[in-house]
């Protein structure tokens, strides 16, 4: 991953590198709430997302997105951007993006936005899938993956009575 070392963070966002506006806090894991929404993933950046500088650029860019004629928002990871349940670790993060690319596109006359996000597994300790689907639909990775399983041992009887694995009503699972 050469793009995503320090020193070229510096070319792409000059302004999130120069106010040092990355989390510094170790690996993203499930054990705690800081280390899912502080946390790194990889070798990528974790950027400070209660930061008002990275919400807007953060908009600024979905609403160049919609300019370009995107209707639609799969934000990868979304687990590990708080939410304004989070105690401690809370922000406005996710209804400001929301709310700031939905009323965008209405003031361009056009439809709302489809957004989802990717949320593996659980959303962590003391975190409900709630806080999210306020705003967008989520992936269960869990239920995809046990469909998958059904149809490639040929065994769907259960797939009947099967309630989501997130416990997430229907229209908000993708």
């Amino acid at each position: 991953y050469p793009y995503f070392e320090p020193s070229h963070y510096q070319d792409y966002e000059p302004e999130i590198y120069n106010q040092n506006l990355m989390h510094n806090y170790g690996y993203a894991d499930d054990s705690s709430v800081q280390k899912v929404v502080q946390g790194t993933i990889g070798s990528f950046p974790d950027l400070k997302t209660e930061s008002d500088v990275v919400q807007k650029a953060v908009l600024e860019l979905l609403k160049d997105y919609i300019d370009c004629g995107v209707d639609g928002f799969r934000f990868d990871a979304a687990k590990h951007i708080e939410t304004p349940d989070d105690g401690a670790y809370a922000s406005d993060f996710w209804p400001t993006i929301i709310n700031g690319t939905s009323d965008y596109a209405k003031s361009k006359g056009l439809d709302t936005p489809y957004y989802y996000g990717e949320i593996l597994y659980t959303p962590g300790p003391n975190r409900s899938y709630s806080s999210y689907t306020k705003y967008m639909s989520i992936t269960d990775n869990k239920t995809g993956n046990d469909v998958r399983n059904a149809v490639v041992s040929k065994n769907a009887q259960w797939a009947g009575n099967y309630i989501y694995s997130t416990g997430v009503e229907a229209n908000k699972i993708v």
